[in-house]
This record gives C-alpha cells, sequence and structure tokens, in this order.
C-alpha cells in the first residue's frame, strides 16, 4: 500500500475511534470521513462498511492495549487500571459485537477477537494473580464474562452516563475479583 494511502486509512481508523467514543457505534460514516478529511470514496476503498471500520478499530485498540501493558513492565499493580480500560473498551465495542453475533461469519469473527484478547489479558491476569492481587482460580474466559455483564451496565445509557454506571460496576466487580 503506498505511503499516502495507508496515511488515509490509519486517518479512517484514528477518526472513528475518536467518533465511537463520543457518539457511540452508531456515528455516521460521513462524519468519520470528514473528521479524517477524506471524502466517502475513500472510505469505502478502505472499508466495505462499517464493520469492517469498526474491527480494524477493534484490532488497533486491541494492539495499543497490548503495548500499554508491556510498557508496565508487568507491575501487577498496573492490573486494576489495565482492567477498567479493557471494560471501557468492551463497553465501546459492545454493539459491533452484538452485529457479529447476528451475521452469518459473525462467530469466526468473534472467535478470532477473543483470541486476540485473551492475548492481551493473559499477560495482565498471570502478573496479578502471580501477586496475590486476584484470585489465583480466575480465568481469561471469566474476565471475558465479567466484560459481557459491563456491556450489560452501560450499553443502552447514553454515551454520558456510561462512565458513571461503568465505575460503579467496576467497583462492584473488584471486589469479587480480590482473593477471599
Amino acid at each position: 500500500m503506498r505511503r499516502d494511502a495507508q496515511d488515509r486509512r490509519e486517518r479512517l481508523i484514528t477518526a472513528a475511534a475518536a467518533l465511537f467514543q463520543c457518539h457511540g457505534y452508531h456515528v455516521a460514516l460521513e462524519a468519520i470521513a470528514a473528521e479524517a478529511g477524506v471524502g466517502r470514496a475513500t472510505l469505502y476503498r478502505n472499508f466495505a462498511d462499517r464493520r469492517a471500520l469498526a474491527l480494524a478499530v477493534f484490532e488497533r485498540q486491541l494492539t495499543a492495549l497490548a503495548q500499554d501493558w508491556a510498557g508496565t513492565g508487568g507491575d501487577p499493580a498496573a492490573f486494576y487500571p489495565f482492567l477498567c480500560r479493557i471494560a471501557r473498551q468492551a463497553v465501546l465495542h459492545g454493539p459491533l459485537i452484538a452485529s457479529l453475533e447476528a451475521e452469518e461469519d459473525g462467530p469466526a469473527l468473534i472467535q478470532g477477537l477473543h483470541r486476540l484478547l485473551d492475548a492481551v489479558l493473559a499477560p495482565p491476569l498471570a502478573s496479578a494473580q502471580g501477586a496475590g492481587l486476584v484470585r489465583a482460580d480466575l480465568t481469561v474466559a471469566e474476565l471475558h464474562r465479567a466484560a459481557k455483564m459491563l456491556v450489560g451496565v452501560a450499553d443502552r445509557l447514553a454515551v454520558e452516563a456510561q462512565e458513571q454506571a461503568l465505575a460503579e460496576a467496576l467497583a462492584l466487580l473488584v471486589e469479587g475479583l480480590r482473593p477471599r
């Protein structure tokens, strides 16, 4: 891919991430193109539809989360702040996952995303378990379920109300993850 084409693609992903965060998953694609400084044709040349763009955003954000964790040097104390970031991403991408569940090829795509997420979650979980900060029997699959629960808390709320609801739900959840 040419450098200028790659730059436009990256701008689209960046714009989509920002607008999804502020306005939710159903923000107009035209608004994303405008924010990126490109036309609709460029958007559709790079991404066939909203799903393709949202998947690119999701994958980029998982990569960023993995890099952020690596930047902590595996510090177990960084687990809970990291978990909060994962929860926010789960709420942001909940509508994408819900739409994928209804599509024919959705389960395969979701399975691929879960594999990526597993790879992101496993090192922080192992670090926190090694330090005794979370239950030794806690699994990555249980963290997936916890993320789904958090999505359920916030997904039907206005974007502005999600942060407070998520903070309250996370406070309850964190107590359940601590060793007894």
